[in-house]
C-alpha cells in the first residue's frame, strides 16, 4: 500500500491548523508534524530531501520546539518555505526541494559513493 491510498490527501495541510494558520511544532504530535510535512510535500509536488532523515528531524523538530535553522521560526513547514522554494528550488532548511535540486542532491550522493563504496553510507 503506498502512501496515498494510507493517507487522505484531499485534506490539504493548511487546514490542518486552525483557519488556515500555520500549525506551532509544540502543538503536534510527531506523528502529527511529519504528516504535515508529507502534505506540504504533496499538495506543492516537491520532494523531501533523500539526504534527510525524516524521523530523525522530526525528532530533532520536537525537542527545539522551532525550526532546524532559524530559532524564530516555530511552524514547520514554516510560513517562508514556499516562497524559498519558489525563488531557489528548496526552503532554508534544505527539508523541501524541487525535482532540479533534486537531480544536484542524487548527484551528490553517487559521488560520495564512487569515492568510496565500501564505507559510503547514505547517512553521511
Amino acid at each position: 500500500m503506498n502512501i496515498k491510498e494510507q493517507v487522505d490527501f484531499t485534506k490539504m495541510w493548511y487546514p490542518f491548523g486552525q483557519g488556515g494558520q500555520y500549525p506551532m511544532i509544540k502543538n503536534l504530535t510527531p506523528e502529527q508534524l511529519k504528516l504535515n510535512i508529507l502534505r506540504f510535500a504533496w499538495y506543492h509536488g516537491v520532494n523531501i530531501c533523500p539526504e534527510k532523515k525524516l524521523d530523525a528531524y522530526v525528532g530533532r523538530l520536537k525537542t527545539t520546539n522551532h525550526c532546524a535553522c532559524h530559532d524564530d521560526r516555530f511552524c514547520c513547514p514554516c510560513e517562508q518555505a514556499e516562497g524559498e522554494l519558489i525563488k531557489h528550488g528548496y526552503c532554508t532548511c534544505r527539508l523541501f526541494i524541487d525535482n532540479k535540486y533534486l537531480l544536484v542532491v542524487q548527484e551528490r550522493i553517487k559521488r560520495k559513493f564512487l569515492e568510496n563504496p565500501d564505507t559510503w553510507r547514505p547517512d553521511k
